[in-house]
């Protein structure tokens, strides 16, 4: 857990296969908490 207790922000997820959603999904996975952006709701569904 590299990133336990480290806080984050991502801007700009498009879809599953975006390197935002990479940096975040990693980050998450390593113990950081995010918050991410995305352009609208149109996009929030392939999240």
């Amino acid at each position: 857990m590299i990133m336990k207790g480290k806080k984050g922000v991502v801007l700009g997820i498009a879809n599953k296969k975006s390197i935002a959603y990479g940096i975040a999904k990693a980050c998450e996975e390593q113990g950081a908490q995010m918050a991410i952006t995305y352009l609208n709701e149109r996009f929030q569904k392939k999240l």
